[in-house]
């Protein structure tokens, strides 16, 4: 299609006027089961890696060889899922995404040698990028549009249970079973949450609505709002044309800016995330401390997830996102600076437990919620995708970068890097980022289109 088609929204205000009950609840548990294993493979990678250098079995040039294999799936695999879940479903996308993962990271566990782990985690990244990018807005689609970045905050803190969950099993697991049955630990139980997703997960009411399958949206709407009109209520408008969206609508003006926005945002975010949770076990390593000991160092730190991603949600829904997201950036800049300068085993912890609550705080409000609902329904996953995949292809590089860093000028010189990225990142949403607070994704969708008068979104900014 030309442009991005806008009109009236058969179940859009239905979800929105919704209470939040079991089928929500039960969409939860399947979308954050599959996020939260896909997590963990991605999170477990620094503990694996720490191991795998202990044991000799890799080299800090290939640990980073390791991480940019998987980094590199996940760009592949995140733009992939951004066509197929506009184009064929949310529900499909996810489903294969999911199965595609499982599979891979099982083969890793029995892998023989470093060269066959990088191409399989090559593999596990297509699905592992899938997985995220399509849970997140999946979900952002089914809630209430008052409480959006708090619901988005619950599925982020379940899959961010991962960080402190694949932290204690790194401690459990790799001293008795060795660090290949980290993989069998987040493998199997993937494929138990596919079986459950392909009986119970539904697709999303208002994709469905945008590929003018009206009466499948509506049936679907009402399991998520009882109290909608038992036969559909048509929009006067003009209806919603079932054709495919066009990618190229993301870079046209009005929309352009908001595709600039978004890319740049999870870019300083994701190169700041990465390069303090990939290697954080190594920075602790290389300071004298054994394997097991930064491992359960890196534990403590962990803790500082669960809550972020709550606190998270909440603020945003009640402050709004642009200025928080832009305190968020200066903080964990700031953040990174004390880590790095922390001298003493006291010192590192609380400063690790104090980032990595921020950082799971920017993971509920930016990527989880705030870059989701900044697209229209039609061009959702293809947004998202876009921003997610221009983060994924950052990270690749950026290990190299920061193990050059490392280890010429030091971890303090890493952490001076990250600080300059977030200060990045806050003169993004400062400049180019509009506020969304309460209100519906249609609503955003025709301000961030020129449906509506930009300037409504810019005097709510």
């Amino acid at each position: 299609m030309s442009e991005v088609q806008r009109a009236p929204s058969l179940v859009g205000r239905h979800l929105d006027r919704a209470r939040v009950g079991r089928s929500h609840l039960k969409q939860l548990a399947l979308l954050g089961g599959g996020g939260f294993f896909d997590a963990f493979d991605i999170y477990l990678s620094g503990s694996v890696l720490a191991a795998m250098l202990a044991a000799k079995f890799s080299t800090v040039g290939e640990n980073a060889t390791f991480l940019s294999a998987t980094s590199f799936g996940l760009l592949i695999g995140t733009l992939l899922a951004g066509y197929l879940g506009d184009r064929f479903g949310r529900r499909s996308t996810y489903l294969y995404a999911l199965a595609l993962y499982s599979a891979a990271t099982l083969l890793t566990s029995i892998a023989p040698d470093h060269g066959l782990i990088v191409v399989l985690r090559v593999a596990t990244g297509l699905g592992l990028g899938a997985v995220l990018i399509t849970g997140y807005g999946t979900w952002n689609e089914f809630v209430p549009n008052a409480r959006r970045a708090s619901w988005a905050g619950v599925l982020a803190m379940v899959v961010n249970l991962a960080l402190p969950a694949s932290a204690i099993a790194g401690l459990l697991v790799i001293p008795s079973f060795g660090w290949r049955a980290m993989f069998l630990v987040c493998g199997v139980p993937a494929v138990l949450i596919w079986v459950l997703q392909l009986k119970f997960l539904d697709e999303s009411p208002r994709w469905l609505e945008s590929r003018g399958r009206y009466e499948e949206a509506y049936r679907i709407a009402r399991r998520y709002n009882p109290d909608m009109p038992e036969q559909p209520e048509l929009p006067a408008g003009p209806r919603a044309r079932a054709e495919r969206p066009d990618f190229r609508a993301l870079f046209r003006k009005p929309l352009g800016r908001i595709t600039a926005a978004c890319v740049l945002i999870a870019v300083c975010n994701q190169i700041a995330f990465y390069t303090f949770q990939s290697w954080v076990p190594t920075y602790l390593v290389g300071q004298g401390l054994t394997v097991e000991k930064s491992l359960g160092i890196t534990v403590f730190m962990q803790l500082g997830a669960i809550p972020g991603c709550l606190v998270g949600g909440l603020v945003g829904d009640r402050l709004g996102r642009k200025w928080v997201n832009a305190a968020l950036f200066v903080l964990m800049g700031g953040v990174g600076i004390w880590y790095g300068y922390s001298s003493s085993t006291a010192g590192l912890i609380v400063s690790g437990i104090v980032w990595v609550f921020l950082a799971s705080f920017a993971i509920s409000v930016q990527i989880a919620s705030y870059i989701p609902e900044l697209f229209p329904t039609e061009l959702r996953m293809q947004g998202s995708a876009l921003a997610n995949a221009c983060a994924r292809g950052s990270v690749i590089v950026t290990p190299f970068l920061v193990s050059s860093l490392y280890e010429n000028v030091g971890v303090q010189g890493v952490f001076l890097g990250v600080l300059g990225v977030c200060l990045v990142g806050a003169i993004v949403v400062i400049v180019l980022a509009p506020e969304t607070r309460r209100r519906s994704l249609e609503d955003i969708a025709q301000g961030t289109t020129g449906r509506a008068p930009a300037e409504e979104l810019e005097r709510r900014a």
